[in-house]
């Protein structure tokens, strides 16, 4: 019989793959560069999935254990769901910043402090107010509205396990 733990960090685990894949090959067919706000997106969903994958096979299932991974996955989600909020209202906003781009995320990164690079990635720049492609009518962001709720809802799901008493 499939743990319910393991389904879940599984769907998170395939889910959290699939939304890297998908900004790759997004950012390729279509020559997209991502914005200092998709990257650090990006970096929070790999972090969601190195979590899912170290948690997918993990035999042991003290509640601690348990409860550390749904925090985990609980603050990660949190995280990415302001950035995307962030992304988003830039998007609506667009009209209030520059049109101007910032230079690319590898040149930041070379000239940049690391305090200036986390500002710029946490807060963005004009270049994360443009949007270039979208799906069903809803940008990027806009997904990751939706899909940092699933992942956080995972994450409950998890803590909420560590809540309940083990059965014989």
């Amino acid at each position: 019989m499939i743990d319910s733990s393991f389904f879940r960090y599984g769907v998170l685990f395939i889910l959290s793959c699939g939304l890297l894949i998908t900004a790759f090959l997004i950012q390729m067919i279509y020559q997209l560069p991502p914005c200092l706000i998709c990257v650090t997106q990006r970096i929070v969903i790999a972090l969601l999935a190195l979590v899912s994958f170290a948690y997918l096979f993990n035999r042991n299932k003290s509640k601690i254990k348990i409860r550390l991974g749904g925090m985990i996955v609980v603050l990660l989600s949190v995280l990415g769901f302001a950035l995307a909020a962030r992304h988003t209202y830039l998007e609506y906003h667009a009209n209030s910043f520059h049109a101007a781009c910032l230079p690319g995320f590898d040149y930041l990164f070379q000239v940049l402090p690391f305090s200036e690079l986390l500002e710029k990635m946490l807060l963005g720049g004009p270049s994360c107010s443009v949007v270039k492609w979208k799906l069903l009518t809803f940008s990027m962001a806009e997904w990751l509205l939706l899909i940092f709720l699933i992942t956080g809802f995972i994450g409950f799901l998890e803590l909420y396990k560590s809540r309940q008493p083990k059965s014989l």
